[in-house]
């Protein structure tokens, strides 16, 4: 597979044929993995008291992507990398707790302040909560049909959705709203979130938005045709 993947134009004869052993065998070991998976998901016993015991035992470094992702907004994604990898060594070797260590860090103080330090860096909600499978934990009303629009979960936890009501919602695991964005049209397509925590999403006025993690507008493209998905 990996050798026929290299086509020359409008893929010629003899190459795409070899795929033709191979491919049938992967999709068949992908629906086994997946019937599999299934199996074991229906059988699941969730100790959600072993879970927050595990992320404590950390002292919270297992959590470090959701302030990477936060820092990576002001400072980039690569420096934003190495100073939360230079904490989380410290945080290991001092024994002390990783927000902690982040919160006297001068350069990670310039931009986050404990409080959002322990939001990030501290267990989800979830883990301290005994919820049945199929309980429903929260509702939101978007005021328009939601559609097809698929949420986007960041990495901190903020769940991004858009709405036949022109706007993009942004809800916080507990199912708070953090914010809304008003669009000129409906939004049908899922929003994307870029590096650094932008996130990306297409309305039918023809327009694509960056938005920061506030809210606010980063700048938005005005396109020919109407923009029905995200990732298109």
């Amino acid at each position: 597979m990996l050798g026929a993947m290299v086509q020359e134009h409008e893929r010629g004869l003899g190459g795409w044929q070899a795929e033709w052993d191979t491919l049938p065998d992967l999709v068949l070991v992908s629906a086994g993995g997946a019937r599999a998976v299934a199996d074991a998901l229906d059988s699941l016993s969730v100790d959600t008291d072993r879970m927050r015991v595990n992320v404590d035992a950390s002292g919270g470094t297992l959590l470090a992507e959701s302030i990477a992702m936060a820092l990576a907004e002001s400072l980039g994604k690569s420096e934003a990398h190495a100073c939360v990898e230079a904490a989380c060594r410290r945080a290991v070797d001092e024994g002390r707790p990783f927000a902690d260590v982040l919160g006297d860090d001068p350069v990670v103080a310039r931009h986050l302040d404990r409080t959002e330090i322990a939001r990030l860096a501290g267990p989800p909600s979830v883990l301290s909560r005994g919820y049945s499978p199929g309980q429903k934990i929260w509702e939101y009303p978007l005021g328009g049909a939601a559609g097809q629009v698929v949420p986007a979960i960041g990495a901190d936890g903020t769940i991004y959705m858009g709405s036949w009501n022109s706007k993009v919602f942004a809800l916080n695991p507990d199912g708070t709203k953090q914010w809304e964005f008003e669009t000129g049209d409906n939004v049908t397509s899922s929003p994307a979130i870029g590096v650094g925590g932008t996130v990306y999403v297409g309305s039918v006025d023809n327009r694509v938005y960056a938005l920061n993690l506030d809210g606010s507008k980063q700048w938005e493209f005005t396109e020919s045709h109407q923009k029905w998905y995200s990732n298109k």
